[in-house]
C-alpha cells in the first residue's frame, strides 16, 4: 500500500508539460510543415529529363572553388554541387525537408539540441558514403576555418557529436535558439577527406560534394 502510494505521489509531481523526444521527418519553425512524407514537392517534375550543361552568366574573376575559406576569390554558382543535411520549400516560410538527411530526433521543451540522422544510401561523387563524420567535420570546418558571418551565424553551436555512422548529434549553447535546429541543417556536406587535405587550398577543384551537378 505503501509503495502505491509513493509511485502515485512521484506520477502526480512529474509535470504535465514535459515532452519526450521526437523524431520527424520535416522541420518548420513558426510555420507548418504542410509537405510531410510527400514522396515530391507538387512544383517538381519527378520525370524530368537529366544530365545537360548548366551554364550561368558572372561577371568578375576568381582563383577558388572554395568560397567557405577565408582566403582567395571564389567563382559563382558552387552552391549547386552540394547537398545539404536537409532543404527548404519553395512556398513555405521557414521549413526543412530530407535531402542527405531521412530524419531528425529533437525534444521539443529542450531544443539545445537535435541528432539529424543521415540516409545510409547517401553518397559522395567517388562513391564513398556520406557519414557523420563528414558532417563533424564540415562544421569543424566552418565553425575554425571558416568566413567570421558563417562563424558568427553558427556561433550556438557548442559541440558535434558522433553516435554512430548514421546519426550526428549537434549541442547548443542553450535552448534560446529555436532556428538555430533548422539552420544547421541548411550547409553544404564536404567529405571529410577533402576537407583534411584542400580546405584551404586556392584551387579550383571543388571539396568532394554529394550533388546531382558535379
Amino acid at each position: 500500500m505503501l509503495k502505491a502510494v509513493l509511485l502515485a505521489m512521484t506520477v502526480s509531481w512529474i509535470p504535465a508539460s514535459i515532452a519526450v523526444p521526437i523524431t520527424t521527418t520535416a522541420l518548420g519553425h513558426n510555420s507548418t510543415t504542410e509537405y510531410i512524407d510527400v514522396p515530391f514537392m507538387p512544383y517538381a517534375n519527378p520525370k524530368a529529363p537529366t544530365g545537360g550543361i548548366l551554364s550561368l552568366e558572372a561577371r568578375g574573376t576568381f582563383n577558388a572553388a572554395n568560397k567557405w575559406m577565408t582566403t582567395g576569390v571564389a567563382m559563382v554558382g558552387t552552391d549547386y554541387l552540394y547537398d545539404t543535411l536537409m532543404t527548404g520549400s519553395l512556398n513555405e516560410a521557414f521549413t526543412m525537408y530530407p535531402q542527405l538527411a531521412t530524419k531528425v530526433t529533437y525534444d521539443p521543451d529542450d531544443t539545445s539540441w537535435i541528432i539529424y540522422h543521415i540516409n545510409p544510401a547517401a553518397r559522395f561523387w567517388d562513391g564513398t558514403p556520406v557519414t557523420s563524420s563528414d558532417v563533424k567535420a564540415t562544421y569543424d570546418a566552418l565553425l575554425n576555418k571558416g568566413p567570421m558571418y558563417i562563424r558568427s551565424y553558427l556561433g550556438d553551436i557548442k559541440n558535434i557529436e558522433i553516435i554512430n555512422k548514421q546519426q550526428v548529434k549537434f549541442i547548443f549553447n542553450s535552448d534560446d535558439n529555436k532556428e538555430i535546429l533548422l539552420t544547421v541543417g541548411q550547409f553544404p556536406i564536404f567529405a571529410k577527406s577533402s576537407i583534411d587535405t584542400d580546405f584551404e587550398k586556392i584551387t579550383l577543384t571543388p571539396l568532394m560534394g554529394s550533388g546531382l551537378i558535379s
